[in-house]
């Protein structure tokens, strides 16, 4: 996964960035790689120190929301895609997620209702 990440980064280095979101200049950063391998592990109701030592630091905060660096994911028909990712807390713990994909923040985010 690490060698396809690295090729795809050598490839899709600029283009133009839409509706404020990151610029796509850097893909393949340590920050970026840690993240892509570990962001399927991030769940719902973690605390910001479980995800901060899972997936690392954020490279921006918004809000209440931290901010990843891009990354690529592998679509359908080896079709590769750029995202990233924000995940929001509420009352100390994750739970809303925003992805940026192509271009554009996805519409409406993915969210939770905590118990309690």
């Amino acid at each position: 996964m690490l060698l396809a990440i690295l090729a795809v980064a050598g490839v899709l280095l600029t283009w133009p960035s839409h509706h404020g979101g990151p610029s796509p200049a850097v893909v393949a950063s340590p920050a970026s790689i840690r993240y892509a391998e570990n962001a399927s592990k991030v769940i719902f109701g973690m605390t910001p120190k479980q995800v901060r030592q899972l997936v690392g630091k954020p490279v921006k905060v918004v809000g209440s929301c931290w901010q990843y660096p891009l990354y690529v994911v592998n679509g359908p028909r080896g079709k590769k895609f750029i995202t990233a990712d924000r995940l929001c807390f509420y009352e100390g713990h994750y739970s809303i997620e925003h992805f940026w994909l192509n271009g554009h923040w996805g519409d409406p985010p993915t969210r939770i209702t905590l118990p309690g």
